[in-house]
């Protein structure tokens, strides 16, 4: 124990030597039952955030932070660490590797009995510097967990050169009510930097970025201002709007899988999309949603789509995934910067006219799907939380993944399906998978997805793809809502059949070739999800 001397009442003197500002220690969280204004950090701990984050400029990545809490409350941050290999890292999200935050974090309360504080992750270029709604959810249900009556939560945000991360801190008696504070920065190199980096060093993963580039940061020795004449945009009115464009960013990238979409904030504060391959971009305009998000090619010429820009009484998310289903089609067939070697050389423009018949069937085809693909995220988008289901890619095949109705703690149920080649003029395959869900007021889907192992419809009971497909009766009119309804509904009654012990057909057959019964189900389940989500 006698490396935590350093921190002692007798060795604070040495401490404040280091930091002008230290000697606000004490004075740092008058209220014990409010969160501190301010957190300390060795320097070396905050360079190694930087590099992490300058390792995934684009995409969003984060880790874990070890130290312990001053008897006023506040933390100080001794050891950070990063990304786990199998962590997940998505323009949207990041989901660490949770054997890796385990073998680490055990490593280093056993040796060093260094505690877990708290977290940080990055908003890459999106340039939101705030907690957004979801990481309020997350600390939320943490804090005030056994040996949590704190969090430390630091955003990091990047340019293309440099970094900023900064802390706010959460308390159990106001879980809400987060305390933006200020680093107190110790200008050294963390007591436990070298010695954990040497001892375990054949478990640890370091960032790829040597060296650290710090732009503005929130200190004790000067806190940033906003200019007063720096225009407010509306991505930075309110938390839950980095949530909404989060799903922006989501909803371009499921209509085109195995395209690189990227999201960034300009110079001018205005949030952009980027389609890369395509050489596509949509720019959010100060005005946003009253004006309309701007399409731009890569030679920077405006394309004209605002006039299918309408706000209505549907939310934001929904106006927008109606807009960009019917824009992005025509904005791929207009674009002029393709190779001549890229898939726009079979189905542009400038060759449609001497394409054969098959291709023009194929161009039709393609186009169909990615514009059906956009009017279903919409629709999922409309009935379904953030964290209730998501978008992969299997091969280029567009998978979804969705909590089963209805949601259940413990053992949470997963409805996956799997998109074909021809679709929607074929339905999707559907499988089944489950993962232990949190006691959290929502589904946190997303964070488990590596952990869920998935079965075939099939497997549930002789028969259930048969159910299916007769309960389903797919067309190109039909809706991945139906299909996954349908599925659920076949899960919930093969289980209710085996508690029972009866056949499955007895709760299954009514569903047969009635179509009434279907539409009453649907219709029934939908508006149940919704008033969830509400």
């Amino acid at each position: 124990m006698a490396i935590f001397d350093l921190f002692s009442k007798s060795n604070r003197n040495t401490i404040n030597k280091t930091s002008p500002h230290s000697s606000r220690f004490e004075d740092a969280c008058v209220d014990p039952n409010r969160p501190a204004q301010t957190a300390i950090i060795y320097q070396s701990e905050l360079d190694y955030m930087s590099r992490c984050i300058l390792d995934y400029i684009d995409i969003e990545t984060g880790g874990q932070l070890f130290g312990y809490w001053t008897s006023t409350g506040v933390p100080v941050v001794l050891y950070a660490i990063g990304p786990g290999r199998q962590a997940q890292h998505n323009p949207t999200s990041f989901i660490q590797d949770q054997d890796y935050l385990q073998l680490v974090g055990n490593e280093l309360h056993k040796r060093y009995r260094l505690q877990h504080i708290g977290e940080w992750h990055s908003h890459h270029q999106l340039g939101l510097a705030h907690p957004s709604g979801g990481d309020v959810n997350t600390m939320q249900y943490g804090v005030g967990k056994p040996g949590f009556p704190r969090l430390l939560l630091c955003i990091g945000n990047c340019t293309r050169t440099h970094t900023t991360v900064n802390p706010f801190i959460f308390h159990e008696k106001t879980p809400r009510e987060y305390s933006q504070a200020a680093w107190d920065i110790i200008s050294l190199d963390s007591p436990f930097r070298k010695l954990v980096d040497t001892e375990l060093r054949s478990i640890l993963i370091h960032p790829y970025t040597r060296s650290a580039s710090h732009g503005e940061i929130r200190s004790t020795r000067y806190v940033i201002k906003e200019s007063s004449s720096h225009r407010l945009h509306w991505l930075t009115e309110k938390a839950e709007n980095v949530e909404t464009m989060k799903t922006f960013v989501s909803m371009v990238q499921s209509m085109y899988p195995s395209i690189t979409v990227k999201a960034e904030i300009l110079e001018s504060g205005e949030p952009l999309i980027s389609l890369v391959e395509k050489g596509l971009s949509i720019k959010l305009p100060y005005g946003f949603p009253v004006k309309s998000p701007i399409v731009s090619s890569a030679t920077g010429n405006n394309l004209s789509y605002r006039s299918n820009w309408e706000i209505g009484e549907e939310s934001l998310t929904v106006t927008f995934g109606r807009w960009i289903a019917s824009i992005l089609p025509n904005m791929i067939s207009d674009s002029r910067s393709m190779n001549e070697t890229t898939d726009e050389d079979v189905y542009g423009p400038e060759r449609r006219e001497s394409l054969t018949k098959e291709e023009k069937k194929e161009y039709r085809k393609a186009k169909t799907r990615t514009e059906r693909i956009a009017s279903e995220n919409q629709i999922l988008s409309y009935y379904f939380h953030d964290a209730a289901f998501a978008w992969s890619d299997i091969t280029d095949t567009p998978v979804v993944n969705i909590v089963a109705y209805p949601f259940t703690k413990g053992k949470q149920c997963v409805i996956r399906m799997t998109l074909p080649s021809d679709f929607p003029e074929n339905r999707p395959s559907v499988q089944i998978g489950y993962y232990h869900e949190d006691d959290t007021p929502e589904p946190t889907l997303p964070k488990h997805l590596s952990e869920i192992n998935y079965i075939r419809l099939s497997d549930l009971f002789n028969g259930a793809k048969g159910y299916y497909s007769r309960m389903l009766e797919w067309t190109n009119d039909s809706s991945l809502l139906k299909a996954y309804i349908v599925a659920c509904t076949i899960v919930f009654y093969s289980n209710k059949a085996n508690k029972e012990c009866r056949d499955v057909g007895y709760y299954l057959n009514q569903f047969l070739d009635n179509d009434s019964k279907i539409k009453d189900l649907i219709k029934n389940i939908s508006e149940k999800i919704k008033e969830q989500k509400q």
